[in-house]
């Protein structure tokens, strides 16, 4: 039995799963889904900047420094990121746009640099920042954000493009270990306040000026979660044998609960809906210092300085994903079941995904009436099994230039994990109403991560 060896069917389904990947759900900023189009298009290095309704994403300290605004509205800002690695999207794209099969050669260069690579992955982001608002020294901010990751070893990105044959002309027996994938969907509504503490005196090595601390705290609804790993799926001459298990958020009014064997009947309807994923709070806590002649602003925040947030595993179910096809028969299992069902090392995985500290500093100089520059180090302290939301190291530095004062223009660089990103921004200021669109391009681990971010109605 040749159990996958069509191939250029192979290579059209390789480029469907791409775009799946693309398509399915790394966002621009914070665990708070920004609202600014500046930060974005100063590449997210604006922590010595961001004041009014934007401070509640930086650093709540920044409320309580001059210049921040008596008042400033945000509705609906989407942003959002995608990327694909050691293969990109754009390797894909020119095959897709044309409806062609990917020549031989060209899948063979791709395996390669997969194997390389320890395998193909995939990340993408959608960010929405609903409500931003700001009233003096206090902000609010109101943001879902939707992250999606997907990982595929180099024998089952082997299979996609080849089968179990075409890479090498005879049948080769394929093991799938360590692929997995993770959806999640999370709703963050957060509240800052900045105190300004006035004029300090020298310290630290600085000198004289005005600083100001702020505090955010935050609370976090899980709306969606979906994980899955594989469990020593394999193809062989033989037999074609899935062995996928999965946990998911259980999206009916049933629940399924932890421990129990069955479904058990939950009428709390539409609403538990929202927040039947978990939900717990944090804090974040900043503080900002600025000299005496305005020029210069240095920022540090650390955020999550505490979170409980922790997926409620009684709304969660487990399916076994198990399929077996050979010659003679076919066999399936894809039915739901409890979650305490799943293997121990799915649920620990559900444990782990939660939101660690983050240390994020900047700093902010007016070169001259029109132009500001700035310089930001992003640390995020979780690992791969943790919620990362953005790069997990990023340094970099941005450009503010208003030499038309109503159509700002910004630009920024950075060093993530694994690569560089840059993005580029323009607004148009009409008094207090600001529109504005920003753009990002990336490379990271061999692959390509584009992004942008649109604000639709800001008042400042």
């Amino acid at each position: 039995m040749r159990a996958l060896s069509s191939f250029s069917t192979g290579a059209r389904l390789a480029t469907v799963a791409a775009g799946l990947v693309i398509l399915g759900a790394h966002a621009l900023g914070a665990q708070q889904a920004g609202s600014s189009v500046a930060a974005a298009g100063m590449d997210n290095n604006y922590v010595a900047m961001g004041q009014g309704k934007d401070a509640a994403n930086w650093n709540p300290a920044m409320l309580g420094m001059s210049g921040n605004p008596h008042f400033s509205l945000n509705i609906f800002s989407p942003s959002g990121s995608a990327g694909l690695a050691p293969v990109s999207w754009n390797d894909f794209a020119q095959y897709a746009k044309s409806n062609d099969s990917i020549p031989s050669a060209v899948r063979h260069t791709w395996l390669n640099r997969v194997t390389a690579n320890g395998g193909e992955t995939g990340d993408e982001s959608a960010s929405f920042n609903w409500l931003g608002l700001s009233v003096g020294p206090v902000a609010l901010s109101v943001s879902t954000t939707q992250t999606m990751s997907m990982t595929f070893n180099p024998d089952m990105f082997q299979a996609l493009m080849f089968g179990n044959a075409g890479n090498t002309g005879s049948l080769q027996n394929l093991d799938f270990t360590g692929s997995k994938m993770h959806v999640s969907a999370f709703s963050t509504a957060a509240v800052s306040y900045g105190y300004n503490l006035g004029d300090t005196k020298a310290f630290w090595g600085l000198p004289q000026g005005k600083s100001s601390v702020g505090i955010t705290l935050k609370y976090v609804m899980g709306n969606f979660l979906l994980m899955g790993q594989d469990a020593g799926s394999t193809v062989t001459a033989n037999n074609v044998a899935l062995n996928f298990p999965i946990v998911m958020t259980n999206t009916n009014n049933d629940s399924t609960g932890a421990s129990g064997s069955g479904n058990s009947n939950n009428n709390s309807g539409g609403a538990n809906a929202v927040t039947k994923g978990g939900s717990g709070i944090g804090m974040d806590v900043g503080y900002s210092w600025r000299g005496a002649d305005d020029k210069m602003t240095i920022s540090v925040v650390i955020q999550n300085l505490f979170n409980s947030f922790k997926w409620d595993v009684t709304q969660l179910e487990s399916r076994q994903g198990t399929a077996m096809f050979n010659t003679d028969s076919s066999t399936s299992n894809f039915n739901s079941a409890s979650y305490s069902a799943a293997p121990q090392s799915l649920q620990q995985m559900v444990k782990n995904y939660v939101f660690k500290p983050s240390f994020l500093a900047g700093v902010a100089y007016k070169l001259n009436r029109v132009t500001t520059v700035t310089g930001d180090f992003h640390q995020q302290f979780g690992d791969d099994n943790s919620i990362l939301v953005g790069p997990k190291t990023q340094l970099g530095a941005g450009i503010e230039f208003r030499g038309v004062p109503f159509i700002p223009l910004h630009a920024g660089l950075s060093y993530v994990t694994g690569g560089y990103s840059a993005s580029a921004g323009v607004g148009i200021a009409l008094g207090p109403v600001q529109l504005g669109v920003a753009g990002r391009i990336g490379h990271s681990s061999g692959g390509n991560e584009d992004g942008f971010m649109l604000n639709v109605i800001s008042i400042r």
